[in-house]
């Protein structure tokens, strides 16, 4: 087995993508193996201090990608580009690794001047672009193999349109959260309290909700919807409050980093995405509370939530349906606290981190 395997982990900011690495690495680090992380060097200083607490070594490079609608991160990212690969050149050269990881095909690209003969780890948290660089670089990787790990059946799905993965090393490994079964919520309150948990962005779909939610306003019912993101459309759902007439019912609580602040009096999750969600972690973390979670038919979301045993799933965008399903929520307390049950059991088998770990150790 591979003792050494050096993690190209980006890590400017902690967010969903960047939990799941953490929790990885943890384990994996648990497990004996050796780590050693390139950290991008234009960070706010979270990924590494939680790096420190597990105990993992690392460097911090400067290393960048090309943005065509963002000139001046490409011009920063050319300007270290030469003492990155020099950077990573020493660490390859000390660290000697037996595998590298990679969770963005752009980094694998980035430092394709330096990985012959290495064996490599693509672990997709999200499509790889369908560019002819990208494709290049994928189906000539000069290594002695290049193994995919994907998060969900339908990442592998799109993965199957860029490159032939019945002649590829693939292998679906859910991503991962630390479940543990929390305190039981308050059951004593009038109102269904429902939570929404994401950016606040167009493709999130919080405005499907808000309007869903519109016809249920002969039910008490209060909405809390976590994120930060676009002032724009920030704006836009506030006049639709208004429009609707359900303003007085609805809170802005903007980023909240403690999901036991989040989650603890909550009854509903609704995940109402227009996108594609690669995975959808914000449709797990509700299940440590045994809090049933609605999401949208997109992406890896139905892969996460079982349509009537661990939660409820409805066509993106239609808000008749929605508003139906939350409905059939607000009505049967005995169905929300069965679907959460269920929703826990079913994190604890699939979604846990020592699950994820071990499949990794294995897989290694």
């Amino acid at each position: 087995m591979p003792k050494k395997i050096l993690f190209f982990c980006g890590g400017s900011y902690v967010f969903g993508k960047e939990i799941v690495t953490l929790n990885l690495l943890e384990e994996l680090y648990a497990k004996g193996v050796q780590i050693h992380c390139i950290v991008n060097g234009w960070n706010n200083g979270d990924f590494i201090q939680r790096l420190k607490v597990i105990g993992i070594t690392y460097d911090e490079v400067k290393l960048g990608f090309f943005y065509l609608k963002k000139p001046f991160w490409t011009l920063d990212s050319l300007l270290h580009y030469p003492s990155a690969l020099f950077q990573i050149r020493n660490v390859l050269k000390a660290f000697n690794p037996d595998i590298l990881y990679f969770y963005s095909e752009r980094t694998m690209v980035s430092v394709y001047p330096l990985i012959k003969n290495k064996d490599a780890i693509l672990h997709l948290n999200e499509p790889i672009a369908n560019s002819k660089l990208n494709r290049f670089i994928i189906n000539n990787f000069p290594g002695s193999r290049l193994t995919y790990v994907v998060c969900s059946k339908f990442i592998l799905s799109k993965l199957a349109q860029l490159v032939p993965v019945e002649q590829q090393d693939v292998h679906v490994i859910y991503n991962a959260i630390e479940v543990r079964e929390r305190a039981e919520k308050n059951s004593d309150k009038e109102d269904i309290h429902i939570g929404v948990v994401g950016q606040l962005r167009h493709h999130k779909g919080q405005d499907i909700l808000i309007r869903a939610l519109a016809k249920l306003k002969a039910w008490k019912f209060k909405l809390s919807i976590y994120g930060s993101g676009e002032k724009a459309f920030e704006d836009e759902l506030k006049q639709l409050m208004n429009d609707l007439d359900v303003s007085e019912r609805i809170e802005f609580k903007g980023f909240e980093k403690n999901i036991d602040i989040i989650y603890a009096n909550l009854d509903i999750v609704v995940v109402p995405s227009r996108s594609e969600e690669p995975f959808g972690l914000v449709a797990i973390e509700p299940a440590q509370w045994k809090i049933p979670v609605i999401v949208s038919k997109r992406g890896g979301l139905p892969e996460v939530v079982q349509d009537g045993v661990t939660g409820l799933v409805f066509e993106s965008e239609n808000v008749d349906v929605l508003a139906e399903k939350l409905l059939l929520l607000f009505e049967n307390s005995d169905l929300r606290i069965t679907l959460g049950t269920n929703a826990l059991e079913r994190a604890n088998l699939l979604f846990d981190k020592k699950v994820m770990g071990d499949a990794f150790y294995n897989l290694i």
